[in-house]
């Protein structure tokens, strides 16, 4: 890592996921709510980024810029100082099980829509299900892309399937990543001979804990401040992943306001929560672009 970087840093990476996708993978009707991501969301999410002086990493799924209001979003966004990441062109819950070729038009096609739409290059990458393999890795250099951020160590994952087993959606194949994931490595490190960058979602050290939004949601703040406490004496670029759900204010959950549990929380709680994060991170935050461009 560059010497001008502090020994602790923290990147804000966001998954553009849609309601479409939550709808879907969930069993519930489509809403008529889509644009609400764009429109409503994720500027909520940029209001409390500029507060705390956070440049963020946002994730698009290609095919939602076929919306007027997700290439607007994504323009002020890259005007606004933020970066635009490869979140795939459709967010197929078979992601992980797709051929190489299968996965190569995933990602090319939403490198290509990115570009297009907006003017911006995307250089990393996240994968629906928390899932890198070689096809993907060849593809990403194949790309020019720095880094992939899809491995999340420890026993998420396990925990993902098993929650969804418990609601009776287990069998819809999503993917929560490898079984191998609960003994990934925490840290950054290079892949495909060198030539690419993994940077880990951020878990909490030892316990290897998931701390991403939803499961601070679940469980409690204090699992945040813990967790931020220890990754802030550990060395290393540690992701924070949000979704664009999580600056929400859904008009008519209804059943998705039960089972998707950022929802269970009102809007203003878990605004209360990302501005402690972002007081927690102040002053500590970097672009994953530009700790990849400089490893």
């Amino acid at each position: 890592m560059s010497e001008a970087v502090p020994e602790s840093t923290f990147a804000v990476h966001v998954d553009c996921d849609n309601l479409w996708i939550y709808e879907t993978e969930y069993g519930v009707p489509l809403s008529d709510h889509q644009d609400l991501i764009y429109t409503q969301a994720l500027p909520t999410l940029l209001d409390i980024f500029a507060r705390w002086n956070i440049r963020a990493t946002f994730f698009v799924v290609g095919k939602e810029l076929q919306r007027t209001s997700c290439v607007e979003f994504c323009r002020a966004a890259v005007a606004g100082g933020h970066r635009l990441g490869n979140h795939s062109f459709s967010h197929r819950v078979n992601f992980s099980r797709l051929s190489a070729s299968g996965k190569r038009d995933e990602i090319v096609n939403a490198d290509q829509a990115i570009q297009e739409a907006t003017g911006h290059k995307p250089t990393g990458f996240r994968s629906p299900g928390y899932q890198v393999d070689r096809d993907i890795i060849a593809t990403l250099i194949e790309g020019g892309y720095r880094y992939d951020s899809s491995i999340l160590p420890g026993p998420a994952g396990v925990m993902m399937k098993i929650y969804m087993t418990m609601i009776g959606r287990g069998r819809n194949g999503k993917s929560f990543g490898p079984w191998t994931a609960i003994f990934a490595s925490q840290q950054a490190h290079p892949i495909g001979d060198g030539r690419i960058w993994e940077f880990p979602i951020a878990t909490l050290p030892g316990w290897r804990l998931p701390i991403h939004s939803t499961f601070v949601y679940r469980f409690g703040v204090r699992l945040l401040d813990a967790a931020i406490a220890r990754l802030k004496r550990t060395p290393g670029h540690h992701i924070y992943l949000l979704h664009a759900i999580d600056g929400l204010d859904h008009p008519s959950p209804g059943e998705l306001g039960r089972l998707v549990i950022p929802l269970r929380s009102t809007l203003s709680e878990r605004r209360q929560i990302l501005n402690r994060l972002g007081s927690l991170i102040e002053g500590r935050v970097a672009l994953t672009e530009e700790i990849a461009a400089s490893a």
